[in-house]
């Protein structure tokens, strides 16, 4: 019985206690965030979309959390018998209340803030008011007319204060026991709280942002619901912002060229075709010889024969321009018209903006759609991306694996994603399932650093070109020609 009463009063006992607490307090303000914007937010949100937003919820909670607590962590699990005071754990305390306060209160304050800007604010929001001379008066005039949320933000730092829980078990003996339970709880404690931040316990995944918020909501402004400001402003830290660049009036734009092109009548005469785009990934000019001919005194032949084969047969254009750096930046750019500006799209606050991309405007006509990623599920935040835009299928390495057709994760390159061969067959038995007309996209990884293909290939392919990726690209030739051959069969 003493040795559980010893464990209830622990450090180890205090810090899972004050963190709950912080849970429960970070989930209060949401409702309040909720009840304050209830006519923007519950009118386009119904009763089956509660388990998403809860677990969307959860897991930007828990990264907020753990990044406001992160010190507190520390020096609640030093393994350091001398900090065993009352002075010590006075001083948690303190920082403790003050920091999980100071994220409450941004909460509390985007509640009201939200109604302008129909966003989580980020650390912009600093930079926006800098110049503003009267926002003293703003701030106590909203205090005013938000009293109530005072009243509630109150209650929170009492609960904090009231409710935080002290060890009192002390150092104890032996010694040598107080510092390998507190070292072991200290790295426990740091591994967890990385996966718990990162919002993934998988590996070679990029940790979440305000963008992977997409991916458990339906409608954009759903987004701010999942989301907190704490979340938001530690992690647009060292973002650049948009600035919207003024070259010309939108008379003189129409003067000079139009944007929008009004299709012949005659241009649907055919009817609805099927869509099938692929991104392949790391493509460039230089891999295809048929855009080389002047090279090596025309004996340049490139690395992928079989697209060389399909230029003879399509619509080709022979000059093209970079829309990006990196993955990231494909999706948007192809697919909703987002070339990358000043970062990567997906993290930006932006990214949980409205966008109608390719699928939502095919949508309207009737087209059924998917997107194909061999990757994790949440890699590089395209699943996220890809329902917010409209897709309404997200085929991964969460639904390859469950295909018993297939190999699995052996089929896996140990980095990034199923090989290119075996995702596209597989993309192909899914999209026979789909109803006409329908938009597919796929997304390919294999052509990617490290530079590795199937181990079936390693001999026959390590000679291909004077560089790493060519034996790649070469692999990935291979994988759309059988592709294409299938689907022509189908």
């Amino acid at each position: 019985m003493n040795k559980i009463k010893s464990l209830l009063h622990s450090n180890v006992a205090a810090a899972v206690m004050n963190l709950l607490l912080a849970y429960v307090l970070m989930m209060l303000s949401r409702l309040v965030f909720l009840a304050e914007n209830w006519s923007a937010i519950v009118p386009v949100t119904h009763v089956g979309d509660l388990p998403m937003l809860i677990k969307g919820s959860l897991v930007f909670d828990t990264s907020a959390i753990l990044y406001v607590n992160a010190l507190y962590l520390v020096l609640q699990l030093l393994p350091l018998h001398y900090k065993e005071t009352r002075c010590y754990g006075t001083t948690l305390k303190w920082i403790y209340v003050v920091t999980n306060s100071a994220a409450l209160l941004s909460n509390m304050c985007d509640a009201v803030y939200f109604s302008y800007t129909g966003r989580r604010s980020t650390v912009t929001v600093f930079s926006e008011f800098a110049n503003e001379d009267n926002i003293s008066s703003i701030i106590f005039t909203e205090l005013a007319n938000h009293w109530y949320l005072v009243a509630v933000m109150a209650i929170m730092v009492a609960a904090l204060w009231l409710g935080f829980t002290r060890s009192t078990t002390g150092a104890g003996r032996p010694l040598w026991r107080y510092y390998a339970i507190h070292t072991v709880a200290l790295l426990a404690a740091a591994a967890l709280s990385i996966i718990g931040i990162r919002g993934s316990v998988t590996a070679g995944t990029r940790p979440i942002t305000v963008s992977n918020a997409n991916q458990y909501v339906q409608r954009p402004v759903q987004a701010s619901l999942v989301l907190n400001t704490p979340f938001s402003m530690i992690r647009s830290i060292g973002k650049k912002p948009f600035v919207t660049p003024h070259y010309m009036s939108a008379s003189r734009m129409e003067e000079v060229y139009s944007p929008i092109i009004t299709p012949a009548p005659h241009s649907t005469a055919l009817g609805k075709k099927n869509v099938v785009i692929l991104i392949v990934e790391s493509m460039g000019k230089e891999y295809v010889g048929s855009f080389n001919r002047d090279l090596d005194g025309g004996k340049y032949r490139g690395y992928m024969p079989f697209i060389d084969s399909l230029l003879t047969k399509s619509l080709t254009f022979e000059y093209s321009y970079a829309n990006g750096r990196i993955s990231m930046d494909a999706m948007p750019s192809i697919l909703a018209g987002l070339p990358m500006m000043v970062e990567p799209f997906f993290l930006t606050p932006a990214s949980v903006n409205e966008v109608h991309g390719l699928p939502w405007l095919l949508k309207e006509m009737g087209y059924r759609s998917a997107f194909f990623h061999g990757g994790h599920n949440i890699s590089m935040g395209f699943s996220a991306f890809a329902h917010a835009i409209g897709y309404e299928h997200y085929y991964g390495l969460d639904e390859y694996c469950r295909s018993k057709k297939y190999g699995g994760m052996d089929d896996f390159d140990g980095k990034w994603a199923i090989w290119d061969e075996p995702f596209l067959q597989y993309s192909l038995d899914e999209i026979d399932k789909m109803r006409e007309p329908f938009l597919t996209t796929t997304f390919t990884a294999s052509s990617h650093h490290p530079y590795n293909v199937p181990p079936q290939y390693r001999d026959s392919l390590k000679d291909e070109g004077s560089m790493p990726i060519h034996k790649c690209v070469r692999y990935t030739d291979l994988a759309l020609r059988r592709f294409f051959e299938r689907a022509s069969r189908s």
